[in-house]
Formats: C-alpha cells, structure tokens, sequence
C-alpha cells in the first residue's frame, strides 16, 4: 500500500509511471481519503494506492503527480520506490 498526499479540486492526481510491471501489480482503483469534514472544499487528503506481489524480484515503482490532460508536462512531483519482492 502507498498512500501519497493528494487534492484532487487542482486537477492534479497520481498516476502510475512504471515502465516495468513484472514484480507488482496495481489491485483495484486508487482510494481518495479526505483530510477533513466533508463539505469543504478544496481540502487536501491522501490518495491510497495497493499493489500485489505477482513473482519474486525486484522493480522500480514509479508514481508522477500531474494534470491528466497535460500530457506534453512533466509531473509537478515524482516518487519513487525500489519493491523487492522475496521467493
């Protein structure tokens, strides 16, 4: 599970950016967990992401933050993580 700091009333929201997909693999859709009441808007929170280990290995998880429909921009923000899945 990932979970990474999100406002989605930007436009802007994660997207998995791995070239490689061989060690992980995304299950279900991403979760959005607002950081206040409901009712208020343009309040930030946490996109929740879940993975599943599909073999052993190692692969680079690679999430950009960006704006969907700006496809010609690089993300405002990137993470990146090393799984290392064991046999």
């Amino acid at each position: 599970m990932v979970e990474l700091p999100s406002n989605p009333t930007t436009g802007y929201s994660w997207a998995n950016r791995s070239a490689e997909k061989a060690v992980v693999e995304q299950v279900g859709t991403m979760e959005y967990m607002r950081d206040s009441p409901e009712g208020l808007v343009g309040v930030g929170g946490m996109e929740i992401w879940r993975f599943r280990a599909t073999k052993p290995g190692r692969q680079n998880l690679l999430l950009g933050y960006a704006r969907p429909w700006e496809k010609d921009l690089a993300p405002v923000k990137t993470v990146s993580f090393m799984v290392v899945v064991a046999p």
